[in-house]
């Protein structure tokens, strides 16, 4: 397994990478699933469901409704949810900190791209990505390689370089590193069987990395 170098460029999941939507986004669910007469589920079902696309998931589960079902999802989500909005501990330092190391950084999310930057834009946290791209801002979500290349455009750095990390959550997000040539960085210690991964238990691990790297 190579090492994990002293990244140029980071690309970030969103939801439970940089802030807890878990509570949110399962209620919107089941505000959605009950809307369309099923039966709702509990946390811990839902926590285990992979974090795919509303635009690849809807259409399984709502069938005709998917259309209706996801605007009804993201409605809720955009109306009720932002004042719940909470950054995990220590997240915004390490961005701070890669802002001020002068590292390419930016989002890579299967959540609704308007409603994604409406989250960000909230948390005042605009200036610290230089691209938000979430679910329909490319033609294909994650774990499709799309919309990670699409957030480096800007960058001067690419997976070639051997510099690019990604870090997520989820398999999703693992698959999609490792297709793109990014160094896979999975947040939270439940993550750590996952093979040819870096894993970090917090974000307080995560800038302890950062800064142990930047001196080797």
């Amino acid at each position: 397994m190579k090492s994990l170098p002293y990244p140029k460029a980071v690309l970030f999941d969103w939801d439970d990478t940089l802030v807890s939507t878990r509570l949110a986004n399962h209620a919107a669910y089941n505000h959605t699933l009950k809307a369309y007469g099923m039966p709702e589920i509990d946390l811990e079902v839902y926590c285990r469901l992979p974090s795919r696309a509303s635009r690849d998931s809807f259409p399984e589960i709502f069938k005709e409704h998917a259309v209706e079902a996801e605007k009804l999802f993201y409605n809720y989500m955009d109306t009720a949810h932002l004042h719940t909005l909470k950054p995990f501990e220590k997240a915004q330092t390490t961005l701070e900190y890669l802002k001020k190391k002068g590292v390419y950084v930016a989002v890579v999310s299967n959540k609704l791209g308007t409603s994604l930057r409406k989250e960000v834009t909230h948390l005042g946290w605009d200036a610290y990505f230089s691209l938000v791209i979430g679910s329909r801002d490319t033609p294909y979500d994650k774990p499709s390689v799309v919309p990670a290349q699409e957030a480096l455009k800007q960058s001067p750095h690419q997976p070639s370089d051997g510099f690019v990390w990604f870090v997520g959550d989820s398999i999703i997000d693992i698959l999609c590193a490792k297709a793109s040539g990014c160094f896979p960085v999975l947040m939270g210690a439940s993550q750590t069987s996952e093979p040819d991964t870096f894993p970090m238990e917090n974000h307080e691990q995560l800038l302890l990395t950062l800064q142990r790297l930047s001196l080797s």
